[in-house]
């Protein structure tokens, strides 16, 4: 975690390896700003396009984002 700044201990999931259909991401608590962040991580390999391509929206607090 030394890129980002964040502690280990501020980490609430994460999944470092990217699968089909499973991107890679982690779940943190920011201290600073009292929040929640969620980090997906990009397409990095030919399975991580798949995913990509089969995605779909989900509607989200009465809005897509």
């Amino acid at each position: 975690m030394d890129v980002t700044g964040i502690k280990k201990e501020d980490i609430i999931d994460s999944k470092w390896n990217s699968e089909q259909y499973e991107p890679a991401h982690f779940v943190a608590y920011d201290h600073s700003t009292k929040s929640i962040v969620i980090s997906i991580r990009g397409t990095l390999a030919v399975r991580d396009a798949i995913t990509d391509l089969v995605g779909k929206y989900e509607e989200f607090q009465g809005g897509f984002t």
